[in-house]
């Protein structure tokens, strides 16, 4: 998880790099839109200026069915495809909080539903824990080069277990 602007008040820039080991693929309903499973939902963005819907960008798939709660701090969108083992790129912009503080614990989940849908049960997702390195970075006479954790997910919780991430 990438920010553009640490700063109070100004325009951020979010932007989420993962990879999946298995395909998303989207499955028909009624109409045009699509399953209810292939709905990506972000938590934890409490505390933004931002109160419409944001722009999301998800590279490599169509998206739609934005939703933004800026009390709740939750965005969430549609998508149609996710292809394994390409590393896929979420953005959007945010209006930063009028006063300093901590960035927040955000964390991702694929599917509204942890227990499937009539079209059947889902699998487990699994996120795996990694260490991404980062520059040094120095405010307020503050220096810190500790690395991003992504901690991991439900992998040992089986079929029909919710999938997300958490992301520092």
């Amino acid at each position: 998880l990438i920010h553009s602007s640490p700063w109070p008040a100004a325009q951020n820039t979010i932007t989420l790099v993962f990879t999946l080991s298995v395909p998303v693929q989207a499955r028909a309903m009624a109409g045009y839109r699509t399953d209810p499973e292939n709905r990506i939902t972000l938590t934890g963005l409490q505390g933004t200026q931002t109160d419409m819907a944001p722009v999301v960008n998800l590279d490599g798939s169509a998206q739609n069915g934005v939703t933004w709660d800026r009390a709740s701090g939750e965005l969430s969108f549609n998508f149609t495809t996710l292809t394994a083992t390409v590393n896929h790129t979420i953005s959007f912009v945010v209006k930063n909080s009028g006063c300093e503080k901590p960035s927040p614990m955000v964390r991702m989940r694929i599917g509204d539903s942890p227990t499937g849908t009539a079209l059947g049960p889902l699998g487990a997702l699994c996120f795996k824990e990694v260490e991404v390195m980062r520059r040094p970075v120095e405010v307020c006479g503050v220096r810190d080069s500790l690395p991003l954790k992504v901690k991991g997910g439900p992998c040992s919780a089986g079929a029909g277990a919710p999938s997300s991430a958490e992301f520092t």
